[in-house]
């Protein structure tokens, strides 16, 4: 949706008028950076995904899903985690470890 379209959807229910057509406008722009990480990450991680065991794709796909999450709650994911992330999709640590090395 674009953002002529989200303020017109918005002017139509009477939002703007209620919330402020600047408020619309940040949180609009706040949801058009976050689909922009998310997208950037997804493309990264599909690409670092070929050519891997379905065991291996699974964790992958909870490691995305979990660094998404993050992101987009404002957190940032540390060099650490992410070094702990990539020896859990290659299967070196288990869960179990992976989260205990995280927590640490």
């Amino acid at each position: 949706m674009s953002m002529q379209q989200l303020l017109r959807s918005a002017k139509k229910s009477n939002v703007a008028s209620r919330t402020g057509e600047s408020h619309l406008k940040r949180i609009y722009a706040e949801y058009a950076e976050d689909i922009k990480i998310y997208d950037e990450d997804h493309r990264k991680n599909a690409s670092a995904s070929i050519g891997i065991c379905k065991a291996q794709r699974e964790r992958q796909d909870a490691v995305n899903a979990a660094r998404a999450n993050s992101k987009l709650s404002g957190f940032e994911v540390s060099e650490a985690v992410e070094r702990y992330s990539a020896r859990y999709v290659a299967d070196e640590i288990s869960l179990d470890e992976f989260l205990s090395l995280r927590r640490k």
